[in-house]
């Protein structure tokens, strides 16, 4: 896993991220999973940014290749100024996100993938909601 977090300037930071992972098993098929995202910035204010992402998971298993790919927009209040890692954030989010059959078969029945799930037969679908964030 690996993370690298900018600041272009003041206003326009982000991160990018990768993940690598590999699974030998004995008693089951082996795996291999790819994730890579990328995460900008933009403060127009003190308090108001503006968070995007786009990530992309790859799992290579048993001879089969499921995708994901996504896409996030957020509207952000940030009390404690523009920075990047400034805590509490007050979020509104949209995701859009498109999967494969492979991945679309290989989810759980009832989950949001699969072809039971909130996008029915679908191999798209998006959602929205409020995040918090805060430490202490």
């Amino acid at each position: 896993m690996e993370y690298f977090d900018w600041e272009f300037s003041p206003r326009f930071t982000g991160q990018l991220s990768a993940i690598y992972q590999k699974d030998k098993r004995s008693n089951s098929a082996d795996s291999e999973w790819i994730s890579l995202g990328v995460r900008p910035v933009y403060a127009f204010t003190d308090t108001f940014k503006l968070v995007t992402e786009l990530g992309h998971d790859r799992i290579n298993t048993q001879g089969e290749n499921r995708k994901l790919t996504k896409f996030t927009i957020a509207p952000t209040w940030s009390p404690n100024g523009p920075g990047f890692w400034n805590r509490p954030e007050f979020r509104l989010y949209y995701t859009y996100a498109v999967w494969n059959d492979a991945a679309q078969d290989a989810a759980a029945p009832g989950t949001a993938l699969s072809d039971s799930g909130s996008f029915g037969g679908d191999r798209h679908g998006s959602n929205f909601g409020v995040q918090v964030e805060h430490w202490w």
